[in-house]
């Protein structure tokens, strides 16, 4: 089953909204994210409001439902 999710780059704000999978990982969709923002995806990581996602986490493993957001942002750890 698919998934529409809003995607929003925490820098600026800019969003897309995106179709996926839910067997695909969270590491797949930072990587489509940082392309799609000209991004580095080792310098980035994703949130869910506060809560940062492991990138081998499966998107269908977090309870998403159509419509919700994920933010793409620096990782504090440094990339």
């Amino acid at each position: 089953m698919s998934i529409k999710l809003k995607l929003v780059n925490g820098g600026d704000n800019s969003s897309i909204t995106t179709e996926v999978e839910e067997n695909e990982s969270v590491g797949d969709l930072l990587v489509f994210a940082a392309q799609y923002w000209n991004k580095d995806n080792y310098a980035f990581v994703m949130k869910i409001g506060n809560k940062l996602i492991p990138a081998n986490k499966a998107v269908g493993d977090l309870g998403l439902s159509n419509g919700d957001e994920l933010t793409i942002v620096p990782d504090p750890q440094g990339g």
